[in-house]
């Protein structure tokens, strides 16, 4: 069957978006990550939307994994993106494919050790966290705006954006890619970790996510500049979460 010429153009120009735009499988991966949450959301009928059990040793170990990599998948993989279009632009093109598919085996590899850590250190006490008498929530949030200052935070932040060298040819250059995705990978966790933590530990909804997924992605768009949005943001939902904190009505009676 023979096309005819304007679906041989709308072909071709498809085809130069996917080439001009390497790191779309990433944000595929991610609408599919959130459109899971709704779905999860729409299953449990009105609470908001996360997944997350209240303990972690009523689940199989893998699937509170594969719970944790679909958060990394929703709100990190977009700003994986930069990584992917440095590869495309530091390689040749029969490289691409293979390199940034190591890259994104490694990213993933970063926050699965670092999901299976946190794991085995909250296990003994489950997640979310609840302490009597005590505003987790908030508190998690004030913890995680207040490192948004850090020295180790911005500096984290400001070198998401950077590439490495990457050898052209052979092992060498798959291999220079995995490392770019370890390496990529250990600056998010540096940078995004604990606000992701602050999530878990308060069960955080659907919005909460959402909001702070664009924070992140705001303050990733803008680099090098720097902006307060997203420490702002946590201590927005700090103080949401003292003024709905039960234990409030108890200390203002």
């Amino acid at each position: 069957m023979r096309l005819n010429p304007t679906m041989l153009t709308m072909q071709n120009k498809v085809r130069q978006w996917l080439l001009a735009h390497p790191y779309w499988p990433l944000f595929v991966i991610s609408i599919g990550a959130w459109l899971w949450y709704l779905v999860a959301a729409s299953h449990i009928g009105g609470h908001h939307g996360h997944h997350h059990h209240g303990h972690h040793d009523t689940l199989p170990v893998t699937t509170i994994l594969a719970n944790w990599l679909i958060m990394v998948f929703a709100m990190m993989l977009p700003m994986a993106s930069s990584a992917i279009r440095f590869i495309r632009n530091s390689l040749p093109r029969y490289q691409v494919v293979r390199s940034s598919l190591l890259f994104f085996i490694a990213y993933c590899l970063t926050w699965t050790v670092t999901g299976a850590i946190t794991l085995l250190v909250f296990s003994p006490i489950g997640l979310p966290l609840q302490i009597d008498g005590l505003p987790v929530a908030a508190i998690a949030y004030i913890i995680a705006g207040t490192w948004c200052f850090s020295r180790h935070r911005r500096a984290a932040a400001q070198a998401c954006g950077a590439g490495v060298p990457l050898r052209i040819n052979g092992w060498p250059c798959y291999w220079d890619s995995f490392k770019f995705g370890l390496l990529k990978g250990q600056r998010c966790v540096v940078s995004c970790y604990v606000i992701m933590l602050a999530m878990l530990v308060a069960a955080h909804d659907l919005l909460i996510m959402l909001v702070l997924t664009c924070a992140l992605l705001y303050e990733r768009m803008i680099l090098p500049r720097t902006t307060k949005l997203l420490p702002a943001t946590c201590f927005a939902i700090t103080l949401y979460y003292l003024l709905t904190w039960p234990g409030l009505a108890v200390f203002s009676s």
